[in-house]
């Protein structure tokens, strides 16, 4: 298991989260980069391959061509398969 599993499940399981938290009234969260020691590249790059492979939508703004503020991301249906295939990760 290599460190960007272990980061997209956390990620993936964080959005999933969000959905109970909007049914509670809870605030919702948005994994920052600096929850896994991430810097700006490597946190862009991390929310485009999870939006390239299905796992999330998002909205952002980008510099230099990756993402730098993330506004909102959900979890898609591909995203829930992800966690549940990988739940050993958890």
């Amino acid at each position: 298991m290599t460190k960007l599993d272990k980061i997209k499940y956390s990620f993936l399981k964080e959005l999933e989260e969000n959905e109970n938290r909007m049914v509670e009234g809870r605030e919702i969260v948005i994994p920052k980069k600096e929850d896994y020691n991430l810097d700006d590249e490597a946190y862009g790059n991390l929310i485009l391959y999870l939006e390239n492979e299905g796992y999330i939508t998002a909205q952002y703004a980008r510099a230099n061509g990756i993402p730098f503020i993330v506004m909102s991301a959900n979890i898609t249906e591909s995203g829930k398969e992800y966690l549940k295939s990988n739940s050993a990760l958890g």
